[in-house]
């Protein structure tokens, strides 16, 4: 197995027009975004701001699920529909999972035909995961709405994170399943050897609601939650005041292009038929920073074939220098603790492109 482990995180977006429980942000953007904070004794990523998510595990694709779908009111038609709405580019973490290899050499034969399809499994590691770590549960029923016990939720969020297991017992009981349909393939990210020994192959899913959900951290792995715009998320990341990994400046970066939450959701309703690439970002140092370079900038293959060199700090040139110096732009700089996306591709998968952040489009907004 390569040395990264397989994870799935959800983009949160409510209609802050329609929510009950919020008003308008003073953005121009009429939606917000889920954020939790990591907490400051994590191994990875401490007290960043990231979106909800994590490990897939090899129950997110037991044969189980079918039962739990099936009294929930869903056959297998209805839950391969998933699998069947998206005829595009395939990640290789859907065309070849390890976690679900994995799974499958702990199964019998007689079993191993009924594994739930790689694209439904991570779909429900994103659900699981953000109920884990916030309390917010993305589930559906056929027959009846969902109205669950705010005690009764919070007395299973424990035993779902003690053991991943528990959350198909969790739907079981509760005549509930995860609600695959409603989360949208967004983008696919592997971590780069450059950033450190731990690397994750995660994907991106995107859910729209019109109803803010009640959150909660779970004070483990979650030590705050909170709800931006992406501007005010990225402003507050300009001043330095909230730290964000490359995959949220780039993602909040491409959500940046929408101000209403409508259009947002047609457009991943829309898009998402065409797939998903994942992308492997390339590190290369300068004099004031570093940059990681994405697929389809002009350096993307010169940095993959570059050998490693003694050249000096001060004989680099600076960034600036080196993002004029190409045509072709897909890349997100970094002056700690500070980065920013750029790019002036057109995407594949019918995706869009990041705005440059600066701190002016947000006081443009007001």
């Amino acid at each position: 197995m390569d040395s990264w482990k397989e994870a799935a995180s959800l983009i949160i977006i409510v209609d802050d027009k329609s929510s009950s429980s919020s008003s308008l942000s003073s953005s121009s953007q009429s939606f917000s975004i889920l954020m939790t904070k990591r907490s400051a004794k994590s191994s990875f990523l401490a007290s960043a701001f990231v979106f909800p998510g994590g490990h897939l595990e090899s129950s997110d694709f037991s044969p189980k699920w079918w039962t739990v779908f099936n009294q929930a009111g869903f056959n297998h038609s209805k839950v391969n529909l998933v699998t069947n709405r998206i005829n595009g580019l395939r990640s290789p973490i859907i065309s070849e999972c390890q976690t679900q290899s994995a799974a499958r050499e702990q199964l019998t034969s007689s079993t191993e035909s009924n594994l739930l399809p790689a694209d439904i499994g991570l779909r429900i590691c994103a659900i699981r995961e953000t109920f884990e770590e916030t309390g917010v549960l993305i589930a559906s029923n056929s027959t009846e709405s969902i109205n669950l016990d705010s005690e009764l939720l919070e007395k299973w969020r424990p035993k779902v994170r003690e053991s991943s297991e528990n959350f198909i017992q969790f739907c079981y009981e509760m005549k509930i399943a995860p609600n695959i349909w409603d989360l949208y393939e967004w983008w696919n990210w592997l971590t780069p050897n450059a950033l450190g020994h731990r690397r994750f192959d995660t994907m991106f899913y995107i859910y729209c609601t019109t109803i803010r959900p009640k959150a909660n951290s779970d004070q483990k792995e979650v030590s705050d939650i909170e709800w931006y715009t992406p501007n005010e998320l990225l402003e507050l990341h300009m001043q330095k005041k909230a730290f964000l990994a490359p995959p949220q400046v780039y993602e909040l970066s491409r959500l940046s292009n929408f101000t209403d939450y409508q259009e947002l959701m047609k457009f991943s309703s829309d898009r998402e038929p065409n797939g998903v690439e994942r992308w492997i970002p390339l590190m290369n140092g300068y004099q004031d920073g570093s940059t990681l370079f994405l697929p389809g900038d002009d350096m993307y293959e010169t940095i993959k074939t570059k050998s490693n060199d003694n050249q000096s700090i001060r004989s680099m040139p600076t960034l600036e220098q080196a993002r004029s110096s190409v045509t072709n732009l897909n890349r997100i700089e970094f002056r700690v603790p500070i980065f920013q996306a750029f790019c002036n591709i057109k995407l594949n998968c019918g995706q869009i492109s990041p705005l440059t952040f600066s701190s002016n489009i947000l006081k443009s907004s007001l």
